[in-house]
């Protein structure tokens, strides 16, 4: 058997085989002037930053060409400059079907052009309505808005009438990927990547946007070290993206690799040194491996170069734990006081602003700041371990009563916290996982947070309702909030997904409820992030 790191490595080769090939099939590209081809040869080899100079080069002496003005809007497209993008297609004239059609995928980029988008695609419809182009594109602009039933519609007819399209394929594995089907995704774009020459492509960019869907959708699967095989093979070829290193870094923090994640972030930095969100994580990694100057001067960077807004956030609440970690208060509580004028209402926002007021001495906006975290993220059990602590030491019975409750409910949560905190980071990058669902879901029941688990729990099975994991697991949150109806319900329907005997107590636990007889309460079981039951297996119980 190929080890799975290997294999992703040949799957990669064979796609990146693929990126020399023209990104369409022109008649007449022998006919075209040398600088020309040597434009087009830059960008079907994913070169767009001399693709885009070549162009703007010719344009000068040639301000008309049709072929090199669709040239650089579609570099342009590749750069992320899509106003640009948008203004260069415009000036291709006569406008065809094939350009309109770009113009509106190019305005999908912007929520403020999608109706113009959608106008000029059935204006196209209209005038070829025999044409499968115009669904594509149409589905393009569905995926934007996250209308995926209208997206699926218009994929569907395209695949009908056109099989071996590879944009249709693509899409349709983003639109499983946005509907948390991250399996399917991934049996999707494998089958792009593995095949390239068994479908019809557009543009030589699609292949590398399978790649990268590929890698996504290991990533959100857990598959980080098949991810990181794609990106680093990908980065070989495209190595001044910045988005990429990101990417890849990600994967290698999620593994623990943080030397290599700094490394990657260092990249995305340096090539994209404005960005907020790179110098963020690029901080939160120094800080981890104790350089805390280094992580200080990336936070005061964000401040210093990213307008106003979430980065600004981000940079004030880490310089104020930094500075509470240090005794430095009032410098802490003039960055906490920042973070909260900017956004009053996030929870950790008011977290970190009640652990400075609470270190300051100013007790009640500090409880008062803890409650409100609680009430709008139950899963900071930060803030309660904090509130139960301040609580329990007041001089009110009534607050001291309280706080030995909540000491006692965090006495249960504390030694899941690790696994928590861990899934809790990977639902970040896959917030639709029916499997993350279900393992945060079954951790919450373990720590007695029978209401929160069971609400991830359906949420879980709402988008995958035949996983006996995710069956079992509301049986036993069910069964533990006294709901014996719905406990039968979901064993049952756990024991029809489950082979014979997988759970050897689980057909006597729908005996109990069908006789009406109480369970062994509470119910549950214990996995690590580590262990978790890959989607369908069974998993073990009282």
């Amino acid at each position: 058997m190929i080890p799975r790191s290997l294999l992703s490595a040949l799957l990669f080769a064979t796609a990146l085989s693929a990126f020399a090939r023209p990104a369409v099939a022109q008649s007449g590209v022998e006919k075209l002037p040398e600088e020309v081809k040597r434009i087009r040869q830059a960008y079907i080899s994913l070169d767009v930053d001399t693709a885009l100079a070549l162009s703007n080069d010719w344009l000068v002496a040639h301000p008309g060409d049709p072929t090199v003005l669709e040239l650089r809007a579609r570099s342009l497209r590749q750069l992320g400059r899509m106003d640009d993008a948008v203004a260069t297609a415009s000036q291709i004239n006569p406008k065809d079907m094939r350009t309109k059609l770009l113009i509106a995928e190019l305005m999908c980029g912007r929520k403020e052009t999608l109706a113009q988008a959608q106008a000029l695609v059935d204006e196209v419809a209209a005038d070829q309505p025999n044409a499968y182009e115009p669904h594509l594109t149409r589905a393009r602009i569905y995926l934007a808005a996250s209308r995926l039933k209208e997206a699926a519609s218009e994929l569907t007819y395209v695949l009908q009438v056109k099989q071996n399209s590879y944009e249709a394929v693509l899409l349709s594995g983003i639109l499983a990927e946005l509907s948390g089907r991250n399996e399917e995704a991934a049996a999707l774009y494998h089958q792009l990547v593995t095949k390239p020459t068994e479908w019809q492509r557009t543009d030589a960019h699609q292949e590398r946007d399978a790649v990268l869907g590929l890698a996504s959708a290991y990533v959100k699967l857990q598959r980080y070290g098949e991810a990181i095989t794609l990106y680093e093979q990908l980065l070989a070829k495209i190595s001044k993206s910045a988005v990429l290193w990101a990417q890849i870094g990600m994967a290698q923090q999620m593994l623990e690799r943080n030397a290599d994640a700094i490394t990657s972030f260092q990249k995305a930095c340096e090539l994209s040194p404005g960005t907020g969100e790179f110098l963020g994580r690029l901080g939160d990694l120094y800080r981890g491996a104790g350089r805390i100057d280094d992580a200080v001067a990336k936070f005061e960077r964000i401040l210093e170069v990213v307008p106003p807004g979430p980065g600004h956030v981000l940079a004030d609440l880490r310089l104020a734990e930094i500075r509470l970690e240090q005794s430095l208060l009032e410098v802490a509580k003039t960055h906490a006081d920042a973070a909260m004028t900017l956004a009053p209402e996030n929870p950790q926002a008011l977290l970190v602003s009640a652990r400075v007021r609470e270190k300051l001495g100013e007790t009640a906006i500090a409880k008062e700041r803890y409650r409100k975290v609680l009430a709008k993220d139950p899963l900071q059990f930060d803030a309660l371990y904090r509130l139960a602590l301040l609580l329990a030491r007041s001089e009110d019975a009534a607050e001291q009563a309280e706080g030995k409750q909540l000491l006692e409910r965090h006495k249960k949560i504390e030694p899941l916290v690790q696994d928590i905190n861990r899934t809790r980071g990977e639902l970040d990058i896959s917030p639709r996982s029916a499997p993350l669902l279900t393992r945060m879901g079954g951790l919450l029941n373990l720590c007695g947070e029978y209401a929160m688990g069971r609400q991830l729990c359906e949420q879980a099975y709402k988008l995958h309702p035949t996983n006996p994991s995710t069956c079992m697991q509301l049986g036993y949150l069910t069964a533990n909030l006294g709901d014996k109806a719905a406990s039968l319900k979901y064993f049952e329907r756990a024991q029809k997904l489950l082979p014979a005997k997988a759970v050897p107590k689980l057909d006597e636990y729908v005996e109990k409820l069908q006789k009406g007889e109480d369970l062994p309460l509470p119910m549950g079981e214990y996995f690590r992030p580590a262990q978790q039951p890959k989607d369908g297996e069974p998993t073990g119980g009282n």
